[in-house]
């Protein structure tokens, strides 16, 4: 048994508690330990700045030996009263007196304060199971239907992997996928695919193709109830759960590990999305030192949450080619500019969003005649690549194409390109991987820094990264014509950053199976 969790209490203002756990053996030995209390991404309660004082804790627990255990509060030596609620099976905040859970042959259940684990006889079981259908029959027949099914189906299963990207996005998922399908093994691998079906045709060989299945689909849910294992390039449950809305009829059967791929670095503060104490991410697989230092020293995790393997993406034998005659701009979308995602889908509003700091600016640099004509000496093109979650948008800008400058969404070959601009996208990497020059540009600081988007400040500051920082179209266009001028030369100080970077890792893909096969 693996308990996270943390304590909360107005009193730890003025007092740290202490924490013990009461474990009785199943030969009666009884053993009383402290347990450690360490800092916690719960002091951010409802926000992103830290308003309270939170103690967390973790604990492992070999449940062969137990028969049941405790957990017991002290302040000042005083016993303190508690009250429990868990965000796994119960809704936040909800006080809870009882639940129960099934992991493999045992049944953990919490009773009066006191977890009690059993390997109860298959009578037990079945009372169990026929009492949630029952509950679940006056919610909507279909949640029984499915669970019915997915417990059958678990008799006779193998083992099953599940590899996710985004709605017509071909990242890390896709990678690893590829290289794992071919794999002969006992394990079921399928790539779920979401959005326009001609794109991942495109992508996938007929073999391949086979187990490419369709988000949302019949056999998607199935098949998630009883998956193994998600690896996947984005931690958001909505981008990898059928069943995201209903989650709460099904997570008693669910027994699968989640691998956050990543798709980019993480070097934005996302405490809140991101931490080991709110995000449902079992191991993380990162392709940098920074990485590794900043996830253990400010998100939470331990050396053993982390897989030192590289992005599977970043482990592609792609031959660095002579770049085009090209530049890429790649901006991030901003929370404030659209609508939150509902059912998949975001409210657009196009007289906001041309009004903003952030339209009005990239206007300016793209409609620069400075600019223009230095693209159009050098026989140059600037290609700009909108963000698919502003891909509504995209008719905004439809006034500033020419021979020079083309606007698009989609995935594009990055070796392509001599420079990349960008404000904080996390594709910034793969530029730091082909050791090409980078610019930033956020034309609505002010905006950003005022939390207007999903973070405002980030993990990894400006003056540490890896190019020149630009405030507005006026100073991004000189830049880019010194860049030009100077034949695309880094200063050494940011090629000896770019250097140190990535930690050095070979077929990762391959270690990434195996270590995943083997745990």
């Amino acid at each position: 048994i693996y308990i996270l969790g943390f304590l909360k209490s107005t009193v730890f203002k003025y007092k740290i508690p202490e924490l013990y756990i009461k474990i009785v053996k199943q030969n009666g030995e009884i053993i009383k330990k402290e347990i450690k209390l360490k800092d916690t991404i719960a002091d951010r309660y409802k926000t992103n700045m830290k308003v309270a004082k939170f103690c967390g804790f973790e604990y492992e627990l070999n449940v062969e030996e137990i028969e049941r255990f405790s957990l017991n509060v002290y302040i000042d030596n005083i016993k303190a009263n508690v009250y429990y609620y868990f965000n796994i099976w119960t809704p936040f905040n909800k006080k809870v007196n009882s639940f129960k859970i099934y992991s493999g042959n045992r049944r953990i259940q919490f009773k009066q304060n006191i977890f009690y684990v059993s390997k109860p006889k298959k009578k037990t079981r079945r009372k169990d199971f026929w009492r949630a259908i029952k509950r679940y029959n006056n919610i909507d027949y279909k949640i029984n239907i499915y669970r019915v099914l997915a417990l059958l189906m678990r008799k006779y299963k193998s083992k099953i992997w599940l590899y996710y990207d985004r709605s017509n996005v071909i990242d890390n998922g896709y990678y690893q996928y590829v290289h794992d399908v071919k794999i002969k093994d006992n394990i079921k691998k399928y790539y779920v695919a979401d959005g326009d079906m001609s794109i991942y045709r495109k992508k996938f060989n007929r073999k391949e193709m086979k187990n490419v299945i369709k988000f949302g689909s019949f056999k998607h849910k199935i098949l998630f109830l009883n998956s193994d294992k998600i690896l996947t390039s984005f931690a958001s449950m909505q981008e990898y759960s059928p069943f995201y809305k209903n989650y709460q009829y099904y997570k008693d059967i669910l027994n699968y590990d989640i691998i956050y791929l990543q798709h980019g670095i993480l070097h934005a503060k996302l405490l809140k999305m991101y931490s080991k104490d709110f995000a449902k991410i079992d191991k993380i697989v990162i392709s940098s030192n920074f990485e590794k230092n900043n996830l253990i020293n400010n998100y939470g995790y331990s050396e053993n949450d982390i897989l030192e393997v590289g992005m599977p993406r970043m482990d592609e034998n792609r031959e660095v080619i002579e770049p085009e005659n090209k530049i890429i701009f790649a901006p991030s979308w901003r929370e404030y500019l659209i609508g939150k995602s509902v059912n998949r889908r975001r409210e657009i509003n196009i007289d906001k969003f041309i009004k903003s700091k952030y339209y009005i600016e990239i206007m300016k640099f793209l409609q620069d005649e400075r600019l223009l004509s230095k693209l159009k000496e050098k026989n140059m093109i600037l290609d700009f690549k909108l963000h698919p979650i502003f891909e509504p948008y995209k008719q905004c800008f439809a006034e500033i194409e020419n021979d020079n400058i083309i606007v698009s969404i989609g995935n594009t070959d990055l070796n392509k390109y001599k420079a990349f601009i960008t404000d904080f996208s996390s594709f910034q990497f793969d530029f730091v991987k082909l050791k090409r020059p980078i610019i930033y540009f956020v034309p609505d600081m002010k905006e950003f820094k005022a939390g207007l988007h999903s973070y405002r400040e980030l993990d990894l500051k400006y003056e540490d990264a890896f190019g020149k920082l630009c405030l507005n179209g006026n100073d991004l266009v000189d830049e880019i014509i010194k860049l030009i001028d100077n034949n695309f030369k880094m200063k050494p100080i940011y090629e000896k950053r770019m250097e140190e970077f990535f930690i050095d890792v070979k077929n990762g893909k391959d270690k990434l199976y195996e270590i995943l096969k083997t745990d």
